[in-house]
């Protein structure tokens, strides 16, 4: 209302005052508004990218299938600005999280989450995660993460290894 102007004089300064008093009253819509402000910078809002993040996690945990959406395109957009592009560092894939937002969204009808879902699973299904190994042409078992289902290895030390090296921070256990 006071965003645009609607019935009353367009005033940035109250919209964004009552955009987060709603936010912090746990209102899902609201925190998604607030978090596409955040992520854009638009209307006078500072980009940022983990503020972003934060609500549209509150959102999604909600309900709210494109905050569910939104939080995965934020999560690996702070991993990209943060590892410089090389986001398969063992605790520091923002990915597990990523595909388990893409996946419930895509559960509630979301396309464009389902087709994210699928990129990530495709990228990760040709090889081990931990020593890289590919797959091979007779597409030998490899195995897969039993929490977030995304990650593969071609062997349980591999899985092992890889665990410990940081997995255990990115995995998330979510619904197929």
């Amino acid at each position: 209302m006071y965003m645009d102007g609607k019935g009353v004089a367009k005033d940035s300064v109250m919209a964004r005052k009552l955009l987060q008093q709603s936010a912090d009253q746990g209102y899902p819509h609201s925190q998604y508004n607030l978090g596409v402000l955040f992520l854009t910078g638009d209307c006078g809002f500072p980009k940022d990218n983990e503020k972003a993040l934060d609500l549209f996690t509150k959102a999604a945990e909600q309900g709210n299938e494109r905050a569910m959406y939104n939080a995965g395109i934020t999560l690996m957009a702070i991993a990209e600005e943060k590892t410089r592009g090389y986001t398969n560092i063992a605790g520091q894939c923002p990915n597990p999280r990523a595909v388990m937002w893409f996946r419930k969204a895509a559960a509630l009808g979301l396309p464009e989450a389902a087709d994210n879902a699928r990129r990530l699973d495709y990228m990760y299904s040709g090889g081990c995660a931990n020593c890289f190994k590919e797959r091979g042409e007779n597409n030998a078992n490899l195995l897969r993460c039993t929490g977030c289902r995304l990650m593969h290895y071609c062997s349980k030390d591999c899985a092992v290894k890889h665990w410990k090296a940081g997995h255990k921070k990115d995995c998330c256990k979510h619904s197929k």
